[in-house]
């Protein structure tokens, strides 16, 4: 099916896009620090925007006690209704920020940061009944001062099952793998996390003697072999680990 041409927002052009994907595309608004996110125009990628702007509203709205600041700051709908308004992330994504050679690796320091902010945040997003679906180094945002923000709901779910839960911890294992050592795993294997689990206890676990922050090692471990009931238990090996 060819795909139709996908029309901007009044006032924007091509030159302000800044990333896309299979739901739609992000375009910086000139003269701001606000991104609106607009879907391609069909009735399957529209839901995807629409469920990621109910998200976002249900998590700013959130009375759980956590910190949705290190989410992906929203601003809302646009007037017309079919696009969300989110913040501009200067240092674009972790994944980004570490395919520039003069980077990587990252130091301890960010490091250890990134993972307590990321598991802060996914904490923060399951406590409120999300699971986000696709967590990764190209879901970590970073701000000007590369404090880490969470952000693309598109593949979450309203309604956090235990198969989700666990899926999102694994892929967070990944994640702090990434930002560790650089390395993407199965990198282009388009597998899902049962398929990913599956070739580690084939495989093996990915080298985990030389990460700069050793005491994530454990962590990243326990979340590819699915021994953590829930995020909690992360942060707090997490925490333990940037203190050692």
């Amino acid at each position: 099916m060819t795909r139709k041409t996908l029309e901007l927002p009044l006032g924007l052009s091509a030159s302000d896009i800044i990333g896309g994907g299979t739901s739609g595309l992000a375009l910086l608004i000139p003269h701001t620090q606000m991104v609106i996110k607009i879907s391609h125009d069909d009735p399957d990628e529209r839901e995807r925007c629409e469920r990621e702007a109910i998200i976002y509203e249900r998590l700013r709205e959130s009375n759980i006690p956590g910190s949705s600041s290190l989410l992906l700051g929203y601003s809302g709908r646009s007037e017309c209704g079919g696009w969300i308004l989110l913040e501009y992330a200067q240092n674009k994504t972790i994944r980004r920020y570490l395919s520039i050679p003069d980077n990587q690796p990252a130091s301890t320091i960010l490091i250890s940061r990134w993972a307590q902010q990321s598991a802060i945040a996914l904490r923060f997003v399951h406590a409120n009944n999300i699971a986000h679906g696709d967590v990764s180094c190209d879901n970590f945002f970073l701000d000007e001062h590369l404090n880490l923000r969470l952000g693309d709901f598109t593949s979450s779910s309203l309604g956090l099952e235990t198969c989700l839960e666990q899926d999102d911890i694994f892929e967070f294992g990944l994640a702090v793998y990434e930002m560790s050592t650089g390395i993407q795993l199965f990198k282009g294997l388009y597998l899902c996390p049962d398929e990913k689990r599956e070739k580690i206890k084939h495989d093996g676990l990915p080298d985990l003697t030389q990460l700069p922050v050793t005491g994530l090692a454990g962590t990243i471990a326990k979340c590819l072999q699915s021994h953590y009931n829930n995020v909690g238990e992360v942060f707090h090996d997490i925490e333990n680990a940037s203190q050692k």
